[in-house]
């Protein structure tokens, strides 16, 4: 698969195990060497463990390419950043740490509850407003029971 360019999105579709978690690392890598925001990067996904596992792998590369030459090397061609170095490697993973908390890598559901929060105003939710788990649902049908009863 070649790298699409730097403003392209990127939608990848594939079963379990075909590389899309690393795909999704090499795209990622991508972009920051290119100096985009972390902010500004959105990978979304199924389960919550696939969103902590491309954030893990992620993080993981940048510090085995920071420290082994040959894991470097493939990093670079996978990434499509021929220019890719050690120290770049270390910087993109201090820059990376540093904005955590900024960094966009989560289930589909919480980023559409993220953006559903953003206007929740517009959408006609209340300030308030939340989902609720399957857990609630069964209380809230418990109370609803006994309060007709």
């Amino acid at each position: 698969m070649t790298m699409p360019a730097p403003g392209e999105r990127l939608l990848i579709r594939a079963s379990a195990g075909t590389g899309k978690t690393y795909q999704l690392t090499n795209r990622i890598i991508a972009h920051l060497h290119r100096d985009v925001d972390p902010a500004r990067i959105l990978a979304a996904t199924f389960t919550r463990n696939a969103a902590s596992e491309i954030l893990e792998r992620v993080l993981v590369r940048l510090a085995r390419a920071a420290t082994d030459a040959e894991e470097l090397q493939q990093l670079s061609a996978a990434s499509g950043a021929a220019d890719l170095d050690a120290a770049r490697c270390g910087e993109l993973l201090e820059t990376l740490i540093g904005q955590l908390q900024s960094v966009r890598v989560s289930t589909l559901d919480s980023y559409f509850h993220r953006v559903a929060t953003s206007f929740c105003l517009d959408l006609g939710l209340p300030l308030a407003w939340q989902i609720l788990d399957r857990n609630d649902v069964i209380a809230f049908k418990h109370r609803a029971i006994q309060n007709v009863i």
